[in-house]
């Protein structure tokens, strides 16, 4: 049984299949990199301070990197939303610092989504190999010359000798 919402029921039945759990298992690795962080920053959370967000500044780069763009603006997300409730204020009463702070932190991995994305498609087309040039037709070679006698320097005094006659006499 196919869900006729997505893209997936357009493909054959192994290929659907298979790009479901590609889906899945691309959605679980946001999740297992967005826990790291939470793992991170609760372990170093007194040297973090007040900055709750510190921890999971190097998620968006790295999903972005491993996964492409909308995973990693997901992690973004579901990274932000982890760090407001369990490492800041929480939803209770959000001050405006801590709205800030977000905000802040929203707007730079938004931003190093967008640039990193960017490199690893740039380096991925960089590893394909590009489109060979067609092989170089051979052109036919024109046709020489009529072969002109050479002249060697003693020919050449010989053949100047009738002319040097003419001048004299």
């Amino acid at each position: 049984m196919t869900y006729q919402g997505s893209i997936f029921h357009k493909l054959p039945g192994n290929l659907a299949r298979e790009a479901r759990r590609n889906a899945r298992l691309r959605w679980a690795k946001v999740a297992t990199v967005v826990a790291a962080g939470l793992l991170v920053g609760f372990v170093l959370q007194p040297a973090f301070g007040r900055d709750a967000y510190a921890a999971f500044y190097p998620v968006a780069p790295l999903c972005a990197w491993a996964m492409g763009p909308k995973p990693a603006l997901a992690a973004t997300a579901l990274s932000a939303l982890v760090a407001f409730v369990c490492l800041g204020p929480g939803l209770g009463a959000p001050d405006a610092a801590s709205l800030a702070a977000l905000g802040g932190f929203l707007a730079v991995s938004a931003a190093s989504v967008g640039l990193v994305s960017g490199l690893a498609q740039g380096v991925a087309q960089s590893r394909r190999p590009a489109a060979r040039p067609a092989a170089p037709t051979r052109k036919a070679k024109p046709a020489k010359a009529a072969a002109m006698p050479v002249l060697e320097p003693a020919s050449l005094a010989l053949a100047a000798e009738p002319q040097r006659r003419r001048a004299i006499g």
